[in-house]
């Protein structure tokens, strides 16, 4: 019985089928204890993540992979993503409040979900993982 949703068929649907088998034959099942071929039963969206779920072809335990979201769907109008060495404003959030300080940071490094920055502040280097939505580019 097929279990999907209709966002999740979409995405998966559009990823090239070198990329779903690859995806297929590299499940961890619990029961086995080692990576196996899954079979697809369907899938579901949790929080922009794709989540399969099938069963292990080998002794047919429930098993899932999950796909995070950020490299699922293209970007068309996105703005293209923080380098490192750039300049940024960095809203640094106050504690208590919805305000935020604006700080002059730079990009160390990025992650599947997070920004490595560098900033002064308060006259002492410090190294956050921040989001991308508390980043601006400087003019």
């Amino acid at each position: 019985m097929s279990t999907w949703t209709p966002e999740a068929q979409r995405l998966w649907e559009q990823l090239p089928a070198e990329t779903q088998h690859l995806i297929l034959t590299h499940v961890w099942c619990p029961h086995c204890g080692q990576a196996r071929r899954m079979a697809l039963i369907g899938g579901t969206i949790i929080v922009d993540d794709l989540v399969l779920t099938g069963l292990c072809t080998v002794c047919g335990h429930r098993v899932a992979r999950l796909l995070e979201g950020d490299g699922l769907r293209p970007s068309q109008d996105a703005e293209p993503a923080f380098q490192p060495g750039e300049e940024v404003i960095w809203l640094k959030r106050v504690p208590g409040g919805p305000y935020v300080i604006p700080m002059t940071a730079t990009v160390i490094a990025r992650t599947a979900k997070r920004v490595k920055i560098v900033a002064d502040d308060e006259g002492q280097m410090v190294t956050r993982y921040v989001p991308s939505e508390s980043l601006e580019r400087r003019a």
